[in-house]
């Protein structure tokens, strides 16, 4: 989606919704989204093996243009209103609106759709965002339904060498 969003706007990339680290050649933590051509003429692709993982080295302000991109089909209004906004200042000061289609959830937000049980009976909030008070693991072979692509310290090998992200829904 990312790429395709890219490629119906970033012609000249001037909000710098692509940065080289996306390139998987450049950087191995990359999404393996490649730039070809030149201002004004960009194209973007990303290849087969990581189509369906997440994309990275996303900004706050790149997410709320693609958010604006899946509402109207543009980056400057939608469910933000942007303006051109580049600077750290000035996405601080944007906001989303009321009636916002896609939106990026706040950090209050996000933890209630990662943590909270539901319910009336045992309503509360879970201390991993599985589902479950328990540590979860990073098989992708546990059929338990209790893991999380996710880096430990000290270095702890991925799940999914090289792509260092599972597809979309693994989890």
């Amino acid at each position: 989606q990312y790429t395709e969003f890219l490629n119906k706007v970033a012609a000249t990339d001037p909000h710098g919704l692509y940065t080289t680290q996306m390139d998987a050649a450049l950087n191995s933590w990359g999404c393996d989204i490649k730039r070809t051509g030149s201002p004004g003429s960009y194209s973007y692709a990303v290849t087969q093996d990581r189509a369906n993982r997440p994309v990275n080295y996303v900004t706050w302000g790149d997410a709320a243009r693609f958010a604006n991109w899946l509402c109207t089909g543009t980056t400057e209004n939608g469910s933000y209103v942007l303006n051109g906004a580049t600077s750290d200042a000035a996405l601080l000061a944007v906001t989303r609106k009321p009636d916002a289609t896609w939106a990026i959830p706040t950090e209050d937000e996000w933890y209630k759709a990662a943590y909270y049980k539901g319910g009336s009976t045992n309503a509360g909030y879970f201390d991993y965002p599985t589902s479950s008070n328990k540590a979860p693991g990073q098989d992708i072979g546990d059929a338990s339904g209790n893991n999380a692509n996710y880096y430990t310290a000290p270095y702890v090998q991925p799940i999914d060498t090289p792509h260092y992200t599972t597809v979309g829904g693994e989890f």
